[in-house]
Parts: structure tokens; sequence; C-alpha cells
């Protein structure tokens, strides 16, 4: 895979000057490139692994798809300069900014905030069916859209044993699932802290498109108050407010509160599989 990364750069005329294991949950790669025009190029390598259900290969093929898509929208993502199936690798642009919001004054988290919710409010408002996308499931109602990934995960658990907490978030989702979606969009699906870079107040990208889906626009304000809530920021009341704005979509607060409880099951549902391949003596 990383040998991919090093022929594809020399077969645009570069020459890699560095190459260094980025911290991050799935395997990736910060690759730097210096071009014989004198010009240098900043990427990121990301690197899939079939079986494994935390990094898998169609997770990274359907975000290279996404990314891709979204690259000519008013969507800021990570240009994709090349994908290998064979390697499953994805080697993006790598686009500055941090993700740690938490860590600025409160009045800068507002601002960026802000931004960003103005950058889902762009998402929700594309028209799915004129993205190239791939074949995602294309919700049939309100109930669908709020239990199609659940279920998708629920399936990836049958043979881990009686999982009675999984099992307890999957009866509370389905017996509270909302009866109204007032529009179906392309949904980040894990939108928040940790998944968009900034800088300077703005945000630079939104980044990790790997639970994306078709689905209610609020889920990704659920998804933003979990994460703004494991690491505290933001002024939230105002900012779903500052989204009903910008989107003409009134913020239904019990459906937040929903999707908070979805996103925090759709987690335990994911970690099921993980924790049976995790060896305690890898470091």
């Amino acid at each position: 895979m990383i040998d991919y990364a090093i022929a594809r750069c020399s077969a645009t005329g570069g020459t890699v000057t560095r190459l260094e294991r980025a911290l991050a949950r799935r395997e990736a790669w910060i690759v730097d490139v210096a071009k014989a025009d004198g010009s240098s190029l900043e990427l990121f390598l990301r690197v899939a692994h079939e079986g494994d259900p935390a990094n898998s290969a169609a997770a990274l093929d359907k975000e290279a798809s996404i990314v891709r898509a979204l690259a000519s929208t008013d969507v800021p993502v990570p240009g994709v300069l090349a994908s290998d199936a064979k390697s499953h690798a994805v080697l993006f642009e790598r686009v500055g900014g941090r993700t740690d919001l938490h860590n600025t004054a409160p009045s800068e988290q507002d601002v960026v905030y802000r931004h960003y919710l103005e950058v889902l409010a762009s998402l929700h408002r594309l028209d799915p069916a004129h993205l190239d996308i791939g074949d995602l499931h294309w919700p049939v109602d309100a109930r669908d859209c709020a239990l199609a990934e659940v279920d998708m995960l629920a399936g990836g658990i049958k043979s881990f044993g009686p999982q009675p907490l999984a099992r307890f978030g999957m009866s509370w989702l389905a017996r509270h699932a909302p009866p109204v979606v007032d529009r179906i969009a392309l949904v980040h699906g894990d939108a928040g802290i940790a998944n968009f870079l900034f800088a300077e107040s703005r945000v630079t990208a939104a980044i990790d498109w790997e639970w994306s889906h078709l689905g209610d626009p609020i889920e990704d304000l659920g998804g933003l108050c979990i994460h703004a809530s494991f690491s505290p920021s933001g002024d939230w009341p105002a900012l779903l407010r500052h989204y009903g704005d910008v989107s003409g979509t009134p913020v239904d607060l019990d459906k937040v509160f929903y999707y908070r409880v979805n996103n925090m099951a759709r987690s335990v549902l994911a970690l099921v599989p993980i924790r049976q391949r995790v060896n305690a003596r890898d470091p």
C-alpha cells in the first residue's frame, strides 16, 4: 500500500520527501512530495484492510466516492488524487487546519461552529439524486431514516453473544423512531469535533465520511451535540437556532435528542465486532 503511494507520486514527476504514520484511528500516512518544477504536494494516504470492521475497504471506497462527488459543491472537502482498489488505498489532498475546537476560546468555538453548521446546511440542501455517490440505501420513510444504519450494524453482532446493552439500545430506538422526516438528504453520519478541520475561525474541510448515508438532516445535529458533550464546547441552544435560520428548516429538539441516542447506540453496535478483534498484546 505504501509502495503504491510512492509509485503514484513518482509517476506524476514527484519525489516523496516525507512518509510518516499519522495519529489516526485508522491506518493513515502523511506524505510530502517535491515535484521537478520546484512545487510541492502535501498528501494524506488512507489504507484500509479487508476483514477489519474498524477500517474496511468498503467504508473507505464509500468515503472516497462521496468526497469526489462533493468536490464540485459548496461543501469543503479534501481532493481525491488517486485510489487503488487492489491495495485498498486512497490518496487525499492534505488540508490545513486543526480539529481540537474544544481547546479554543468559547467565542471562537461558536464562530467556527456557526460556519460548520452552514456547511452542513449546504450539504443537506443538495439533491442526492444529482450526486454520483454510488448505490446508497434510499430510505422509504422517517422510520427507515432512523433505523436503516442501526439495522445494518446490528447484523454484524449476531454471532457475538447476547449483547444486552446493544439490544436495549436497538429496542429503544425502534420504539421511539420519529414518525416524520421533512426531507431525505445526504448526511455526514458522524458530524462533530474531530471530523472537520478549521483555521482562522473557518472550516477548511469536512473529513471522515465513512458513516455518511442518506437520512434525516437532524441526525447530524444530534451527532454534533454528542461530540460536543465528549469535548465540551459551543452554546448549543443558540447554535441550533442558527442552523434553523440558515437551513430554513425548524429544528425539532425531540428529534435532536433522539439522534443523540441514535449516534451513541450505533457507536456501541460498531464497537462489538471491533472489541472481539482487540489483542491486549498489540502495541
